[in-house]
């Protein structure tokens, strides 16, 4: 994700969401967190299911597969099931409920979210 779409993403989905702070070993996303995560600055490794994990860029959304599946959008189970930061980091989340939201009240921003989420996820994609 480029600098420029990363400041866009953090700007606009500021109001729907809230800016937490990890130091490093703190673990979050576990199997029935619905939470949407965008790194902002720092280092996450992400649990997959299947055993693998993968690191996150600052830029990038992590726990997209929960959201995806929570709204329709991905059929079948999450793929992550943990994240811990590997260094500190801060971090954008945007709930289930402020996601649904967004997409009622900035139709717009929601679909444009909901299009970059989708082609994050099948890049991510092995094969």
């Amino acid at each position: 994700v480029r600098a420029e779409e990363k400041n866009f993403a953090s700007s606009r989905l500021r109001p729907w969401s809230k800016i937490i702070t990890l130091s490093s070993g703190d673990e979050l996303c576990g199997d029935d967190d619905d939470n949407l995560y965008l790194l902002y600055s720092g280092e996450i490794q992400v649990q997959e299911r299947d055993g693998s994990h993968f690191d996150c860029f600052t830029g990038s959304f992590f726990n997209l597969d929960h959201v995806l599946v929570s709204v329709g959008a991905l059929a079948g189970l999450p793929a992550t099931i943990g994240a811990v930061a590997t260094k500190d980091s801060t971090v954008l989340v945007v709930s289930r409920k402020n996601f649904l939201l967004m997409q009622k009240q900035d139709s717009a921003l929601g679909q444009k979210l909901l299009l970059t989420l989708l082609a994050q996820k099948e890049a991510n994609r092995p094969g």
